[in-house]
């Protein structure tokens, strides 16, 4: 077991990263939504297949070289496939990604469920292009889904009453609808964008900091809380761009490369209330 102070970086450690690799990556312009795909694909559809946790082959392999070869890979599909993906393609890959746990290609090896999975993505994002929906639409129902799906804000909470996938997460994504549609009609989609980013970041790298030793539904009301009063003050200073980039940021950093060079977060869906055992086991396991 290593030592607690080669842990001694928190996750607000991990959100100053993020943050500053959002702002450096804001530059990129459409090629942040292509990349945004692309990252939900390789990480929550296909569980980080083929060199990232959970699903991927990774054991023996250094955070570094997993996080090159990962990142790598996500920017190689991005230019190879910018000229051909529809923005309404992050709205797919992020609500089946989320809201369905890429339900039912669990049950299938990593590789084929990635391959399935982008076809899906592409395929469900042409036909949602056909229907002429608001951009604000789909950004508002990312942010609804960004508290309600299983693995971030809610956890689910109360949809996790339907049992299992795919019934908990069709009614999370019934839920996401009914408020995007409903708030996109007030609201801009760049404050819709800061909401989910800092809903996933409260969820994922800040493991739901000063709020993890509460059980759901109160753990998640103060990500809530937290999100929705840090999403306008965020919003009032940077552009969608920037926004779009810390989401990539906090994907390619906290999954990808795994929290290098600072201590691991805990995959999402699992805060773990005051269990310090299982916290120094996990960051032992993948460090």
């Amino acid at each position: 077991m290593r030592s607690s102070a080669y842990y001694s970086a928190g996750p607000l450690a991990r959100l100053a990263v993020i943050l500053a690799l959002g702002m450096a990556m804001s530059g990129l312009g459409d090629l942040l939504y292509t990349l945004a795909v692309w990252l939900l694909v390789l990480g929550l559809i296909g569980g980080g297949w083929p060199w990232a946790p959970p699903l991927g082959n990774w054991a023996g392999r250094g955070r570094l070289a997993v996080g090159v070869r990962m990142t790598g890979l996500a920017g190689l599909l991005t230019l190879a496939t910018h000229a051909l993906t529809p923005r309404e393609a992050v709205f797919t890959a992020f609500m089946w990604g989320t809201a369905l746990g890429a339900w039912p290609l669990r049950h299938l090896p990593p590789g084929r469920a990635l391959l399935l999975g982008a076809a899906g993505v592409y395929a469900s994002a042409y036909a949602l292009r056909a229907l002429d929906v608001g951009w604000g639409v789909y950004v508002w129902t990312m942010a609804a889904a960004a508290l309600l799906s299983p693995p971030f804000g809610v956890q689910g909470y109360p949809f996790r009453r339907l049992y299992r996938q795919p019934y908990m997460g069709i009614g999370a994504v019934l839920a996401s609808l009914v408020l995007g549609i409903a708030a996109a009609s007030l609201m801009p989609h760049g404050l819709g964008l800061a909401l989910t980013l800092w809903a996933l970041a409260y969820s994922w790298p800040l493991e739901y900091l000063g709020a993890s030793r509460y059980a759901q539904p109160r753990r998640g009301a103060m990500c809530a809380a937290l999100a929705l009063s840090v999403a306008p003050l965020w919003d009032a200073v940077f552009s969608p761009e920037v926004t779009v980039g810390a989401i990539n940021a906090l994907v390619i950093h906290t999954q990808f490369w795994m929290g290098y060079p600072l201590d691991p977060a805990l995959p999402p869906g699992m805060p773990p209330p005051g269990q310090r055992g299982e916290r120094e086991m996990l960051k032992d396991w993948c460090c």
